[in-house]
């Protein structure tokens, strides 16, 4: 009886040690979620109905172990991003996107995930560090740029939306960084893990 619950006291603790070696793992993939906010006045067309200095607010959700660099800045891709037009509602981007940060120039901005800018700004000195993986803002400035939208269709569930190009007298922009995600590869690999744990755990007792 003593052996047996010696076998299992130690069998136990062998487990939990390998329990605790595959969160490590699992917390090294861990990325997390970024949500981006963008807030300024446009004018332009969704589908068929148009609107004019309308408040608009782009919001969106990331993954910052999707960051990606390029000359100068970051950028992540949105898992999904939506645009609210006051008066008209919220549709959802159905064309991928993406926010990014240009250190250089000092200024944030939301484009397609291809890489066109459709919205810069504000600029300040704040953005020359920051590389994405932390909060910011809101930081608002009269440094705004609205271009490009008519390069290539941009589908939202509302139809295609067009912005007309302006520079906003106020634009603001900021991100807030959440819980950790796991990557689907890491979940998988610790759900195996932890299966795999278990039946060493049952066949040691049971023998």
């Amino acid at each position: 009886m003593n052996r047996t619950f010696a076998l299992g006291a130690q069998t136990l603790k062998r487990s939990f040690q390998c329990m605790g070696l595959l969160m490590a793992f699992a917390c090294s993939s861990f990325g997390s979620l970024i949500t981006f906010t963008d807030i300024t006045t446009a004018s332009g067309t969704i589908g068929s109905t148009s609107f004019t200095s309308a408040l608009i607010t782009i919001s969106a959700v990331g993954d910052t172990s999707n960051i990606q660099s390029f000359s100068g800045g970051f950028s992540i891709n949105d898992d999904s991003a939506s645009i609210t037009i006051n008066g008209l509602g919220t549709f959802p981007f159905i064309t991928g996107t993406r926010f990014f940060v240009n250190n250089l120039n000092e200024t944030p901005g939301f484009s397609r995930a291809t890489g066109a800018d459709l919205i810069d700004g504000p600029t300040d000195p704040a953005f020359s560090s920051w590389n994405m993986l932390t909060s910011i803002g809101p930081i608002t400035g009269d440094t705004g740029q609205i271009l490009q939208w008519t390069l290539i269709p941009v589908l939202t569930s509302g139809g295609v939306l067009v912005l007309d190009n302006a520079y906003p007298t106020d634009i603001t922009f900021s991100a807030q960084v959440g819980a950790p995600v796991p990557e689907p590869g890491t979940l998988l690999l610790l759900a195996t893990g932890l299966l795999g744990v278990g039946r060493f755990v049952k066949r040691k007792i049971a023998s």
